[in-house]
């Protein structure tokens, strides 16, 4: 949010402090015409295979190419921010570490459709 950021960083400068905007890339839920489909057909959106916030952005959708890049500009161009830390730059995993199995109640011995975005 650049307003948000607008704010933060012109504080950040009256303390003598850099600003670093921390953007998250491919996980936006409030973009649901643009996140991926699963193999299974289901929209990411609509359906999560492990946690609400893997409602990750198809990065071959020319919409979202031009709709990040759009937002990263708005970020650089404010004066006060003096980086632009990106985050989520990676599709969610198809198989996750192995230390979330049981969390998650998962046994992955494979590539499973409903949790494969776009790969």
């Amino acid at each position: 949010d650049t307003d948000k950021a607008k704010i933060a960083a012109k504080v950040a400068k009256s303390l003598g402090l850099e600003y670093h905007a921390w953007m998250p890339c491919m996980l936006h839920a409030g973009l649901a015409l643009l996140v991926c489909r699963k193999q299974t057909g289901e929209s990411a959106h609509d359906v999560q295979p492990y946690v609400p916030y893997y409602t990750c952005l198809d990065p071959r959708n020319k919409e979202v190419q031009a709709w990040l890049i759009e937002q990263y500009c708005k970020m650089a161009a404010i004066p006060e921010v003096d980086y632009v830390q990106l985050d989520y730059i990676r599709y969610p995993d198809v198989i996750l570490a192995r230390g979330l199995w049981e969390k998650y109640g998962l046994v992955m011995k494979e590539e499973y459709p409903k949790a494969d975005y776009c790969y």
